[in-house]
């Protein structure tokens, strides 16, 4: 019994269960550390990876301050969800998944019907092909849906994604419904036209009587 109780106040010491968001016991240290924490090296450097693609093209509509507090409230919004659909679970929740799910409906919202640049993969062959942003929408949620319902056994916490999305995607439309400051994403970079310096190339060719080249 005293190696138990010596076992359970070194548990309670940890990070994860002073800081993880247990829905049946919630704290405001939990509420906000959550977002800082995972389980391994592959869950941080997953999420930061979605964070990289697209958080910074986020960050450059809204501002520093105002992308790092939506980021922080989209994260909120997470646990929101994780507290009303998960109410009775005591196990520690921790991962920026929440938060990074809010950051991608931000950029979602912010790009619309705008065609920026996907990548696939099949086998292998490689290719981007061009689309509206909005596309991720009901892909992202769908899958998130049929992992919920049918994938019991996966220790993701589909409903915490589905909060930051709906969270995200809610203060980028209260922002420009009654936001001072008006959001509106940056155009991407224009395509490179590469035929000036194919006729340079050509130019040069020519000039050292490479004809067949030319």
């Amino acid at each position: 019994r005293r190696q138990r109780d010596e076992f359970d106040r070194m548990q309670r010491a940890s990070i994860v269960e002073r800081f993880g968001f247990r829905p049946a016991d919630p704290s405001l240290a939990s509420l906000i550390g959550h977002m800082f924490l995972h389980g391994s090296v592959d869950h941080l450097l997953g999420n930061m990876a979605i964070l990289f693609i697209v958080g910074y093209m986020v960050e450059e509509a809204l501002g520093k301050r105002r992308y790092l507090a939506f980021y922080l409230i989209a994260g909120i919004g997470a646990a929101g969800f994780d507290l009303v659909f998960n109410a009775s679970r005591v196990i520690p929740g921790i991962g920026a998944s929440g938060a990074i799910s809010g950051v991608m409906a931000m950029y979602v919202v912010l790009y619309g019907m705008r065609k920026i640049r996907f990548f696939y993969w099949a086998l292998v062959y490689f290719d981007f092909f061009r689309a509206p942003a909005i596309v991720i929408l009901p892909l992202w949620i769908a899958n998130e849906l049929y992992q919920y319902l049918f994938n019991h056994g996966s220790p993701v916490n589909y409903m915490a994604h589905h909060g930051g999305f709906i969270t995200g995607a809610a203060l980028i439309g209260a922002q420009r419904a009654f936001g001072k400051t008006r959001v509106k994403a940056p155009e991407q970079e224009a395509p490179v036209d590469d035929l000036p310096v194919k006729l340079a190339k050509i130019d040069a060719l020519l000039g050292a009587l490479r004809l067949d080249d030319a």
